[in-house]
């Protein structure tokens, strides 16, 4: 039975299919301005016309006959584009009678099928070259299609909690298999391949960013180690930096305090950030902040975890934007 779905919840089962992708890399004065034009998603990298494409993924089996519009290349490589013709998804049914009995009680049917005329993709393998084979250059999308793209990652994030951007910057995940461990606690922690998911029965918009942060340490403190016991403050602070970075689609500032520039006014009061203004407005005189090294010892270990300007977490957000012009 072919079964109409909408065209989005395909395209989030487009990017769950994907192969992994092979590590990003570029300098730190270019990450920020990959990371834009990937949000950016312009139609401006040229077209291909193609007649029964077929490209398969995993379980699933796309076919198309149209044109797809891509985007200009971020770090030398094509990371997306817009299809518009005459396109089949179909997906063979799931191996597990757990997934099977949810597609039937979603869905109402043991077989995933749709045709679509318009699709938005996003590449973390060689599809896009294997769809470019006939890429040409021209003028660049029609207007409805740039706004299709441009819908798409506020579409994702709204609907899914995913930030397709973070996801091409960050590059492959590094390990065969991702498992989590649920429970109603207000607890999270990351292991490799291991995620222990807090507060499942009462998530926020917040949990996403505690997700983000904990899942950004399959790369911090497992793939990316530290010399010594003393420099784990780097992996939490690049944590903290990655969850932020990823939830950073979302218009509102996070009520739990780990913005930036919230956690920079709280930490300014405690004299961690020098300050030559007072809160009323009158000068005062700057405190000097206190030496990132002391943030852990054995005399001291709360103090990784703890919350203050002595938390390893506080001080490697702040030191790493701190740190980052001095390398560019």
């Amino acid at each position: 039975m072919t079964k109409p779905i909408r065209v989005f919840v395909l395209l989030g089962i487009l990017a769950s299919l994907a192969a992994p992708a092979r590590a990003q890399t570029a300098s730190t004065a270019d990450t920020m301005a990959a990371y834009e034009a990937l949000r950016a998603f312009l139609l401006d990298g040229g077209s291909a016309t193609v007649s029964n494409l077929r490209l398969t993924r995993d379980r699933a089996e796309m076919t198309f006959t149209g044109t797809f519009h891509f985007t200009t290349p971020v770090l030398g490589r094509v990371t997306g584009a817009v299809f518009v013709g005459q396109g089949r998804f179909r997906a063979e049914p799931p191996p597990s009678l757990f997934e099977r009995q949810n597609l039937q009680r979603l869905l109402n049917t043991e077989s995933f099928e749709s045709d679509f005329t318009t699709a938005v993709l996003r590449f973390t393998d060689d599809s896009a070259d294997l769809i470019g084979a006939a890429q040409r250059g021209g003028p660049a999308a029609p207007r409805a299609l740039q706004e299709l793209a441009a819908q798409f990652g506020t579409r994702m994030v709204k609907e899914t909690g995913a930030n397709p951007a973070s996801r091409l910057l960050f590059g492959a995940y590094p390990y065969p298999i991702l498992r989590a461990a649920f429970h109603p606690f207000g607890f999270g922690q990351s292991f490799a391949s291991m995620l222990v998911v807090p507060n499942i029965d009462s998530a926020t918009k917040n949990t996403y960013r505690f997700l983000s942060h904990e899942a950004s340490h399959q790369w911090w403190g497992n793939v990316v180690g530290w010399r010594s016991y003393r420099d784990q403050w780097l992996s939490e602070g690049f944590a903290v930096y990655s969850g932020i970075l990823y939830r950073s689609p979302w218009a509102s500032i996070p009520t739990c305090g780990c913005c930036p520039r919230r956690r920079q006014r709280r930490n300014s009061r405690s004299g961690f950030i020098t300050s030559r203004v007072a809160p009323n407005g009158a000068p005062r005189r700057a405190r000097r902040p206190r030496p990132v090294t002391g943030c852990f010892s054995v005399e001291h270990p709360v103090g990784l975890f703890g919350d203050g300007p002595r938390s390893g977490y506080e001080t490697g957000l702040n030191t790493g934007p701190t740190a980052r012009p001095l390398s560019e």
